[in-house]
């Protein structure tokens, strides 16, 4: 099965180069599994942890228990692997899983949106596929003996692939694959320094703590001051980015989202963030809340030209689903792809990550990996954190920067360094970072959420005249914190070289935004941060 990248036919860009080509994922360095993400995370998203060793995994991931992921050309390019009608069973698909006791089905809104007369313009970056067992149809359907299988993804994945095998369809199959969890903090994948490696684990931060910032706002000029022709959008694909005094509204707001731009987010998307918090029985803020406004506030420091827009995916745990990730990119790409300098993104901001189970599968970062090759191919800088997991074993997507076959504009990843310059014990270490910048104790903008959480010191006004209390660990109130992770520290590299792209643009620069423009600007910029 061949992929095009930016309307062309193309070999895979970031497909896993092999050990003989130097790809980072090619072997798994020592001590492979990681800390696995609580119970309660794995509970909340259906989610199950994929141990090294089982159902041919080399080592281990998170997934969705019930989903498996397929390239959204698929259906049009392989349509007889897909039901011809809703719970038909009459698709390849289900006819190799038929003795499983599974099955697989679309939603109506997928379907629509991926069927196979479906322009390849048109057609989504992924599709999902939710699987089911044959004992959950009517009675009267089921056939008279089915095997006992568990409700498993990966399971069925292995059963598809080994049903396939030594078929025509074994190529088309092999591009199915299992829809990850990205993680921005907990276990696996990890991003900031909050529940996942707290400072009882000697990594010297206690995560998100309350701050007074006593400074004005930072400096942005008017937008007819900018002088490459417009402003510089920066793509945060995240916790939503909240309302906060520093970030202007009205014609010509700092942040955007996404949607008034006609992004839909889908299905499944996590709900929208109000209070920061998710379980108000117990009232403590979720782990993420704010992450993407902290994130917008990195950039309003450094580069307060730009335009920050947002993209909600991520939800308050720090949980972002694989589907969802590609098909917010796939956005990206035909908003950039249209040619008009006013809908076109310069840098993408990914702080998130997760882990493969097998190096070499075509299928771990297919999907993936095309939806961030067609940004790159338009000239489009994607900046990726590297993980806070202290290890080497590669965390996609910024693995992906080593990879053997890049775009245009490659993607970057960036590790995390201590004010003083060191680089933080928690960051992920290899040949794969690309780049360094500071992660720990930075300061930036928070929606104002208050938890339930309480001072460890509290003297009400009637005992000393007027009310004195230790801090409070989650009052959020005065709109400022501090945060220590990956996460950040690809926002402050993504923003210093946004500011270098407003920096040296000419008189209406920013309005050529063909590949070959966009790329050599951002190529300018990365060699200026770099030196």
């Amino acid at each position: 099965m061949t992929s095009s990248v930016g309307g062309e036919p193309a070999e895979r860009w970031y497909e896993p180069a092999g050990p003989d080509e130097g790809d980072p994922s090619a072997a798994w360095p020592s001590g492979g599994h990681l800390a696995d993400p609580p119970a309660a995370v794995l509970a909340r998203h259906n989610a199950r942890v994929l141990a090294a060793g089982r159902h041919g995994a080399a080592a281990s991931t998170v997934y969705r228990a019930d989903v498996l992921l397929v390239p959204g050309d698929l259906p049009r390019l392989h349509p007889e692997l897909f039901d011809t009608e809703p719970d038909a069973l009459d698709g390849q698909l289900n006819v190799l899983l038929a003795d499983s006791g599974l099955y697989l089905t679309r939603m109506d809104e997928v379907m629509a949106s991926a069927s196979a007369s479906a322009s390849a313009s048109d057609e989504p970056a992924a599709i999902t596929l939710l699987l089911r067992q044959l004992s959950d149809r009517r009675p009267d359907e089921r056939p008279a003996r089915l095997p006992e299988l568990e409700l498993d993804a990966a399971l069925a994945l292995r059963y598809l692939r080994l049903a396939a095998r030594d078929t025509p369809l074994a190529d088309a199959v092999a591009e199915i694959g299992l829809d990850h969890l990205l993680f921005a903090t907990t276990g696996i994948g990890g991003m900031p320094i909050t529940e996942g490696h707290p400072i009882t684990e000697g990594h010297g931060d206690p995560g998100r703590v309350p701050v007074a910032v006593v400074g004005p706002p930072p400096a942005r000029r008017t937008r007819a001051r900018v002088r490459g022709g417009r402003r510089p959008v920066v793509a945060v694909l995240d916790t939503a980015v909240r309302p906060h005094p520093w970030f202007e509204e009205g014609a010509d707001p700092f942040h955007v989202d996404a949607t008034t731009r006609g992004w839909q987010p889908g299905p499944g998307t996590p709900p929208k963030e109000t209070t920061g918090v998710s379980d108000p029985l117990i009232g403590t803020l979720d782990s993420h809340a704010g992450h993407g406004t902290f994130i917008a506030g990195i950039v309003r420091q450094i580069a307060g030209d730009a335009t920050v827009l947002s993209m909600h995916l991520m939800h308050g745990d720090g949980v972002v689903y694989e589907s969802h990730l590609c098909n917010a990119l796939n956005h990206l790409y035909q908003e950039v792809s249209t040619g008009d300098p006013h809908r076109f993104v310069d840098v993408v901001i990914l702080a998130l990550g997760y882990h493969v189970e097998n190096a070499n599968d075509a299928a771990f970062t297919g999907v993936l990996g095309k939806a961030l090759a067609r940004l790159g191919q338009c000239g489009v800088l994607v900046v990726a954190s590297a993980g806070n997991d202290a290890t080497s074993r590669p965390t996609y997507p910024a693995a992906l920067a080593a990879a053997a076959k890049r775009p245009l504009t490659p993607l970057v990843s960036v590790g995390s360094l201590n004010p003083n310059g060191v680089r933080a014990t928690y960051s992920n270490t290899a040949t794969w970072v690309t780049d360094w910048d500071r992660g720990t104790g930075v300061v930036s903008t928070l929606p104002p959420f208050n938890g339930s959480l309480s001072p460890a010191l509290s003297v009400p006004a009637k005992v000393a005249g007027v009310a004195r209390a230790s801090l409070d660990p989650d009052d959020f109130t005065g709109r400022f914190a501090r945060w220590t992770g990956t996460s950040f520290a690809a926002a402050v590299f993504a923003a210093r070289v946004t500011q270098k792209i407003i920096s040296v643009a000419g008189k209406d620069a920013l309005l050529a935004t063909d590949p070959t423009s966009a790329s050599q600007r951002v190529e300018a910029a990365l060699a200026a941060c770099r030196s």
